[in-house]
This record gives C-alpha cells, structure tokens and sequence, in this order.
C-alpha cells in the first residue's frame, strides 16, 4: 500500500510506522503560513523587498487605471468562467514547461506529462463544482479573469490545491497579490490557524513568511 503526503508528526505517520512493515520511506517538504492575528502587522512583518513587490503592482493597476478586484465563493460560478481558469492554467503549464517551441524530445516528453496535468487538472475542477468543503479565489483586473487559487478548507486549515495565473496581466503579479489576499483575508480569525500552500518549495511561499513541514511518503505491507 502506498501512502503520500503525510504530515512527518502526525499520529497517522506513527501508527503507520508503528504497526506496518515499512518498504519504503521518502519524504517531501510543503510550506505554510500561520493566519496572522493582524493584517497590518502581518505586512510589516514582510521583507522589504515582498512590502516593494506588492506596492509595485499596485502601483502599476493605477497607473494603468486598471481595476483590481479579489472575490472568494465555494465553487466555479459559471461555465464561462471555468473555460477562462482552464485557458489560464493549459496556457501557464505550456509556458512554464517550454512546450510552445519547436519540436524536441523535451517538448514530446512534457507533452505526455501535460495529458497527465490534463487529467489532474480536471479533477480539480470537479472537486470544485462537488465538494462542500472546497474554495476559490478569483482575481479579476478590469473584469477579466487574471488567476485563481483553489483548493479545500478542512477544519481550522485552508489548503491550496492549485493556483495559477495568466501571462497577459504578468508585470501585476496577480498570482501573488492572490496569495497575499489569501492569507490576510482571515487576519484576527481564532477560528483559522494557517494557510497551507502544500507541497513544494516556490519562493513566493517564503516571501509569504512562509514555514517549511515535511511530510512522510510510506509504502507498506498490510
């Protein structure tokens, strides 16, 4: 049996260790933040260069003139939407993944991992449009879509599932602006104890002030 993403400390990591023949053990890290008791104090908190970064993209809505608005709600509003979020995300993962060049045996190969995110992808989406539990967060600038973060709140916890944002509106940092409104957005909340963008290292959890957790992958006899 195989068991993934378990958090190092836990009471399931122990019993699994405890009570199973253990075939393999590896690891990965996730990153969170603490839901901060004040939003003020929280952005002081920040380095100077994050307290730069989210001034300029301000900075650069206004001088544009360009409306910036971040609305949360439980599930995919509509269909039209939805098909902008898919746009976004099949577009960021080609980008980010160099598959928009010329053929090579990389592309071909990231092509094939692409029909596997596809598959992912779609899952998500229908965790979505099913689950009570799930959530998303929308930044749209003058009214169009510019990213989105997803995911499901359980108990005291808000896991980030997937985000991603669109290359058009890149010099604004939507993506980050999002997760920076994502934690700030619970501030004073004793009922909210963190932000848990999950597995990965990407700068912008750190920037976040965020704290690295590992987590135990088991595979086990049973």
């Amino acid at each position: 049996m195989r068991l993934n993403n378990v958090p190092e400390n836990s009471s399931l990591a122990g019993y699994v260790t405890n009570h199973f023949e253990l075939i393999n053990r590896d690891g990965e890290t996730a990153v969170f933040v603490d839901n901060p008791v004040d939003a003020d104090e929280y952005y002081k908190l920040l380095s100077k260069n994050t307290r730069q970064n989210i001034r300029t993209a301000y900075n650069r809505l206004a001088k544009n003139s360009f409306e910036c608005e971040i609305t949360m709600c439980d599930t995919i509003p509509d269909k039209a939407t939805e098909k902008v979020m898919h746009d976004i995300h099949n577009d960021r993962f080609i980008k980010k993944n160099g598959l928009d060049g010329k053929f090579s045996i990389k592309k071909f190969m990231w092509t094939c991992a692409h029909k596997n995110n596809e598959t992912r992808h779609n899952c998500v989406f229908t965790a979505l449009k099913t689950l009570s539990s799930s959530w998303l967060l929308l930044i749209r600038i003058n009214g169009e879509v510019a990213g989105y973060l997803c995911g499901l709140k359980d108990k005291d916890t808000y896991y980030v599932m997937q985000n991603s944002f669109s290359e058009k509106f890149r010099e604004f940092s939507p993506g980050f602006l999002a997760c920076y409104n994502l934690v700030t957005r619970f501030a004073g909340n004793n009922e909210i104890k963190c932000i848990d963008f999950t597995r990965g290292t990407e700068d912008y959890k750190y920037k976040l002030n965020g704290t690295e957790k590992h987590l135990c992958n088991f595979t086990f006899n049973i």
